[in-house]
């Protein structure tokens, strides 16, 4: 009797404790190669994510910041907060961030706002993107347009920030020990203060190996930016110790998944969109 009373308990303590999760805070190095929606020049990114360990509390706050390289020196920076809680099986979050995008032509700098619930197979997000400040450039680049009647007018170029949303939902699947994929679409929407507004959709899909390396590709279609492929390579570096996980009510296997959802990064259009805008202007 003493000794299955003592198994018991043994047992208990071991289903109580599953093995451990992921690093809360990491640093992450990634580029993504040129043409996507509403710029042209790829860019090298540095992101730093910081959460609190999920199996402290039912609520997870974070930070998420990242800054931007473009390939022709200008730069972009995104600087957000979010709360991540888990209900059932599933994981919710809400964020807000700030944007900041320098196009050489004007400083632009956006709100955005999203929603997000994450489970153990899909995936489903959505985003919205608000300029503030200065929505467009000066004119720039007078060239010859045309004559009209008694008029000569020329044609200019400026930059216009957009202001929209977007929604995805993602799939994850074929996951190892070693490997896990993610495949994902959905659609978006801009509109500029002088610019048509454009709908449009993007699918992507994503190896990640080991939580350490990840390769992506994408592609997106609308009839402003038209066709945009992309390739994308990213490097994670973990930072401190790991998520202790709890099995409690749930099994060790989708304790270890909601925690790992819990961290993912957030998903979301980080470069401000900008269409590159013709005016025509009377000359003489």
């Amino acid at each position: 009797m003493f000794r299955f009373v003592f198994c018991a308990v043994v047992l208990s303590g071991f289903a109580a404790n599953c093995p451990d999760g992921q690093p809360h805070y990491r640093v992450t190095v990634r580029h993504i190669e040129k043409g996507g929606i509403g710029y042209e020049d790829g860019y090298t990114t540095l992101e730093a994510f910081l959460a609190s360990d999920p199996s402290q509390w039912s609520t997870t706050p974070f930070l998420d910041a990242r800054g931007h390289v473009f390939d022709n020196g200008k730069g972009a920076a995104n600087v957000g907060i979010g709360l991540r809680t888990l209900w059932g099986n599933r994981a919710y979050g809400i964020n807000t961030y700030y944007d900041y995008r320098n196009t050489g032509r004007f400083h632009s700098n956006q709100w955005g706002a999203g929603l997000e619930t994450l489970g153990k197979i899909f995936d489903f997000r959505i985003n919205g993107y608000l300029p503030v400040g200065a929505k467009t450039s000066g004119l720039a680049a007078a060239t010859f347009g045309r004559f009209s009647g008694h008029h000569m007018f020329v044609s200019q170029k400026y930059h216009s920030a957009m202001k929209g949303a977007d929604a995805e939902c993602g799939f994850h699947f074929g996951k190892s020990k070693s490997f896990d994929f993610y495949a994902a679409v959905g659609p978006y929407y801009f509109i500029g203060k002088k610019d048509p507004a454009t709908w449009g959709g993007k699918a992507r899909i994503s190896g990640i190996f080991k939580d350490t390396l990840t390769l992506e590709i994408s592609d997106s279609y609308d009839k402003t930016f038209h066709n945009q492929f992309q390739g994308q390579i990213a490097l994670s570096f973990s930072l401190g110790p790991k998520s202790k996980v709890k099995e409690q009510e749930r099994t060790c296997k989708m304790a270890r998944t909601l925690n790992h959802r819990m961290l993912q990064p957030v998903g979301r259009q980080e470069i401000i969109v900008i269409h590159n805008a013709e005016a025509s202007t009377v000359a003489i």
